[in-house]
C-alpha cells in the first residue's frame, strides 16, 4: 500500500486515495480495516449528507432547520425507525454485520475528528455534528429499507377510487407490458372518511424525502446484460443506471475496496453503510433496480388512544407508546406520541379512527447492510445466497459472470395476501377484516428469476413482464414499456455489442411513447395546426428539444383536461406525478372511450384544443437543476446551485429526466424555478472479459463540495457522456 492517506486502527492499516474526482480507492489489511477507511472517506467527502440522513431517519431535522421541518419530524417519529434500529443493533444473529458497521462508524468518527473546516452547510446553520454511533448506521439502513412508493400510492389510489368508483379507477391504474397488453389494477371498493388527513400525511412524508432527493415515487432505473454470443469479446456485458432525484451533493459515492483477506469490489456506495451496492468484483458483476413490489400496506381501524389499544380482526390489541420531544431551532420543543403494534405504526388519527402503516421491517431484521457476501460472491449460487439476505429493500438484481452466465433475481420480503385479493393492497384496508391480513412472506426461492435465457439477454426497466404472471403476486403498479422496448430495440440493432455500445444505449433519449402515439394525435390536427409545427417529421428524439417539449406539454394538457372532468384538479394533476404510465393510459381512454369514460366532446376538438394551449404556453427550454437541502436561504440558493441546459430526455427515455415542477405540476417538488429534478444518478458498464475496461460516470463528483461554480467542469463531462475507466489490477 503506497500513496494516499495512511490510517491505523484496531482493525489494521489501510490507505485511502481521494485524488480521483469520481473514485475513492481503499486498500486495507482486513475487511474491517477497509470498512473503517471507507467510513473515514465518507466523512471526508459527505459529512453533511451523513448527518442529514440520520437526522431525517430519527426525526431530528427541526433541531437544525427549525419549524419548517416539524411535520417531517412528526412523520418520522411516527415510523419509529429508532426503535427498529435499536432492535437491529441487539439482534443476536447480527454479530458479523455489527462488526462491519462498527468499523465503518469508527472510521466516520475518525474523519469527523480530523475535520477542522466543516462543510458549508454546518457553517451556515452554526453547529458541529455529534460523533456517530452504531445505532446511526442502523437508522440510515432502516430509512433506506423503508423508502418505497407503495404506501404513498395507496393514499392516492384510495382517494381517486373513492371519487371515481372502481370501474374507472381500474382502467386509470392499469399497467402495460412490452407487447402492449393491458393489466388492470382491480381495486376493491372502499370509502375513507378522513381524506384531508391522508393529503396532509402524503405531503409531510414527501417533504422529508425531498431533502435527500428521494421524494419521487417514480423511482426508476435500467439494468440489462447480454451473454458472450452477442458481444465482441465473447464475454458478458452488464449495464446499470439508477434514477434518483437530482441533488447536490449526489446520493452515491464510487469506491474500489480491496483487502488482504480477499475483498476486491468496485462500484457505487450509498453513504451511511459500508460496501458496494451496484458493482463488480473479479468474478461477477451485478446491478439493481426497483421492482415496484407492493410490500407496504396502509390499514385503518378503530383506536382508543387513552387506553392505548386498536381494534383488529383479533379483537382489541395493545399499542406500544413512546413519548418524545421534537427539538426546534429557535422555538419551543414539541411533544410527540408514537403508537404502534405488530400490524403497523400509527401515522394519524381522526375521531377515533387511526391509519397504520405496515412494512416488513416491523416483523423481520434488516438482513445484510454491508453487502459483504454479495461483494465477495464468485458465482450464480453465491450471488443468490447473498441476495436472499436483502430482506427489506425490494428490487430486481441483474447478474453476469466471467463464465458467460447472466441472470436476474427479484429480492426482498413480499407479503403473502389472501388468494384473489392481492391487488387490494393498493388501497387503504380495514384492520377488522381478516381477509386483508398478511399471511407471512413469500419464500425467496419462489420469487421470479432468470438464468441464461434463450435470447442470451436480460433487461428490466420497471415494466410489467408476462413472466410475473406465473409468480406470486408482486404489484399492480408498473412503469410503461417505453424504456424496456427501446433498450431491446437497441440491443437487437447491434450484432456485436461492446462497452461503448452499452454506454450509447444508456445515453439514448428517444421517447417511444411519442413514436407510438404522435401519428394518431397528428392525424387529428387541422392543416393550419400542422403548418410549420416543429413536430412535423419528429420521431421522438428528445434531443430535439423544441418538438420534445411541445409534445410533452400537448399530451399533459390532454391528460389533465380529461381527468379534470372527473376529479378535482389537485387529484387530476397529481396523477401525472404518481402514475408512471399516465400518458399511455389516458391516451388509450381518449381514443377508446367506453361507458365509464364517455367523451363529452369530439376527439378532434379535444386534441386540437390541447395542442393550441400547448403552443401558447411558455416554450423556453428549462434548465436541469440539482437541488440542495438549504436552497430556501436566498444566498445559499445561489451559491449551492448546480445546473445545466436541458438537452433532452423524459421520464420514458432510457436516459431519464423527469418534470417535477412545470406549468402543470408547480409546487409538487420543485422550488425556485426548478423544472427538472429527477434523472440518472450514475451510469456503469461492466465488461467481464479479463483486463477489460469498466466504464463509469456519476452526475456529481465524489467530493461533497456543494458550491455550484466548482461543478461546471464536472457537469460538462456528465453532459458529454465521457466515461471514466476502471480496470482490475
Amino acid at each position: 500500500m503506497t500513496g494516499g492517506i495512511l490510517l491505523k486502527s484496531g482493525y489494521g492499516a489501510a490507505r485511502v486515495d481521494l485524488s480521483h474526482p469520481q473514485l475513492a480507492v481503499v486498500d486495507g489489511d482486513s475487511h474491517l480495516a477497509v470498512y473503517y477507511a471507507q467510513g473515514y472517506a465518507s466523512a471526508r467527502l459527505r459529512l453533511w449528507q451523513l448527518d442529514l440522513t440520520r437526522r431525517l431517519a430519527s426525526g431530528r431535522l427541526g433541531e437544525v432547520l427549525g419549524r419548517t421541518a416539524l411535520s417531517t419530524d412528526r412523520f418520522q417519529r411516527s415510523l419509529d425507525l429508532t426503535a427498529l434500529a435499536e432492535r437491529a443493533a441487539d439482534d443476536p444473529d447480527g454479530a458479523a454485520e455489527r462488526e462491519h458497521l462498527q468499523a465503518y462508524v469508527d472510521g466516520i468518527n475518525q474523519g469527523l475528528a480530523e475535520t477542522r473546516l466543516l462543510p458549508p452547510e454546518f457553517l451556515a446553520l452554526g453547529y458541529r455534528p455529534q460523533p456517530f454511533r452504531l445505532i446511526d448506521a442502523y437508522l440510515v439502513a432502516q430509512l433506506k429499507y423503508f423508502i418505497n412508493s407503495a404506501w404513498q400510492f395507496e393514499l392516492y389510489h384510495t382517494l381517486v377510487t373513492s371519487a371515481l368508483g372502481t370501474r374507472r379507477s381500474a382502467r386509470l391504474f392499469s399497467s402495460i407490458d412490452e407487447a402492449g397488453a393491458t393489466y388492470p389494477s382491480l381495486p376493491t371498493a372502499l370509502t375513507i372518511e378522513f381524506a384531508g388527513a391522508l393529503e396532509e400525511l402524503l405531503l409531510s412524508a414527501k417533504a422529508g424525502l425531498e431533502r435527500l432527493g428521494l421524494e419521487s415515487p417514480d423511482i426508476g432505473s435500467n439494468v440489462f446484460a447480454v451473454r458472450g454470443r452477442r458481444t465482441r469479446s465473447g464475454f458478458p456485458l452488464l449495464a446499470n443506471d439508477p434514477h434518483m432525484g437530482l441533488v447536490n451533493p449526489g446520493f452515491n459515492l464510487i469506491f474500489h475496496l480491496r483487502s488482504a483477506e480477499g475483498l476486491d469490489a468496485f462500484g457505487s456506495n450509498f453513504p451511511g453503510a459500508p460496501g458496494i451496492v451496484v458493482g463488480r468484483n473479479p468474478d461477477i458483476a451485478w446491478g439493481m433496480t426497483g421492482v415496484m413490489m407492493d410490500n407496504q400496506d396502509l390499514f385503518w381501524g378503530e383506536v382508543d388512544l387513552p387506553r392505548r389499544r386498536v381494534k383488529t380482526s383479533q379483537g382489541w390489541q395493545a399499542l406500544t407508546h413512546r413519548e418524545s420531544d421534537i427539538g426546534l431551532r429557535g422555538g419551543k420543543s414539541q411533544r410527540h406520541d408514537t403508537y404502534g403494534f405488530a400490524g403497523g405504526q400509527l401515522l394519524t388519527e381522526r375521531g377515533g379512527i387511526g391509519l397504520f402503516l405496515r412494512w416488513p421491517a416491523l416483523d423481520q431484521g434488516l438482513g445484510s447492510v454491508s453487502l459483504h457476501a454479495l461483494n465477495r460472491a464468485r458465482n450464480w449460487d453465491e450471488f443468490r445466497v447473498a441476495m436472499a439476505r436483502l430482506q427489506n429493500s425490494p428490487g430486481l438484481a441483474a447478474y453476469a459472470d466471467g463464465q458467460d452466465n447472466i441472470g436476474t433475481q427479484i429480492y426482498g420480503l413480499l407479503p403473502i395476501r389472501a388468494a384473489g385479493r392481492e391487488a387490494a393492497g393498493s388501497l387503504v384496508l380495514p384492520l377488522e377484516d381478516v381477509r386483508w391480513a398478511w399471511q407471512g412472506y413469500v419464500p425467496f426461492d419462489d420469487l421470479p428469476r432468470q438464468f441464461n435465457p434463450a435470447e442470451d439477454a436480460v433487461m428490466y426497466a420497471n415494466q410489467y413482464s408476462p413472466e410475473f404472471a406465473a409468480s406470486p403476486y408482486l404489484s399492480n403498479r408498473w412503469h410503461p414499456p417505453s424504456r424496456a422496448r427501446r433498450i431491446r430495440t437497441l440491443l437487437d440493432a447491434t450484432p456485436r455489442l461492446d462497452a461503448a455500445a452499452f454506454s450509447a444505449i444508456q445515453d439514448d433519449r428517444v421517447d417511444v411513447c411519442a413514436e407510438v402515439w404522435l401519428p394518431r394525435l397528428w392525424a387529428a390536427l387541422e392543416d393550419s395546426d400542422r403548418a410549420a409545427s416543429p413536430l412535423a417529421g419528429w420521431r421522438g428524439d428528445t434531443r430535439q428539444t423544441e418538438p420534445a417539449l411541445l409534445f410533452e406539454r400537448w399530451v399533459e394538457t390532454l391528460c389533465v383536461n380529461l381527468l379534470a372532468s372527473a376529479l378535482p384538479l389537485p387529484l387530476a394533476t397529481r396523477y401525472l406525478d404518481l402514475w408512471p404510465a399516465h400518458r399511455w393510459n389516458l391516451l388509450a381512454i381518449l381514443f377508446e372511450p367506453d361507458a365509464d369514460w364517455p367523451r363529452t366532446e369530439t376527439l378532434e376538438h379535444l386534441i386540437r384544443q390541447a395542442f393550441r394551449a400547448a403552443q401558447a404556453a411558455d416554450s423556453s427550454a428549462p434548465s436541469v437543476d440539482y437541488r440542495h437541502t438549504l436552497r430556501r436561504y436566498p444566498l445559499l440558493r445561489r451559491l449551492l446551485s448546480a445546473s445545466h441546459p436541458f438537452e433532452g430526455g423524459s421520464r420514458e427515455t432510457v436516459s431519464a429526466l423527469r418534470r417535477n415542477c412545470d406549468f402543470l405540476t408547480a409546487g409538487q417538488g420543485g422550488e425556485g424555478g426548478s423544472a427538472y429534478s429527477f434523472g440518472t444518478s450514475f451510469k456503469m458498464v461492466f465488461d467481464l472479459a479479463p483486463g477489460a475496461d469498466n466504464l463509469f460516470l456519476s452526475n456529481m463528483p465524489n467530493s461533497g463540495n456543494p458550491f455550484g461554480f466548482f461543478l461546471k467542469r464536472h457537469l460538462h463531462r456528465w453532459r458529454s457522456g465521457r466515461r471514466y475507466v476502471f480496470r482490475f489490477p
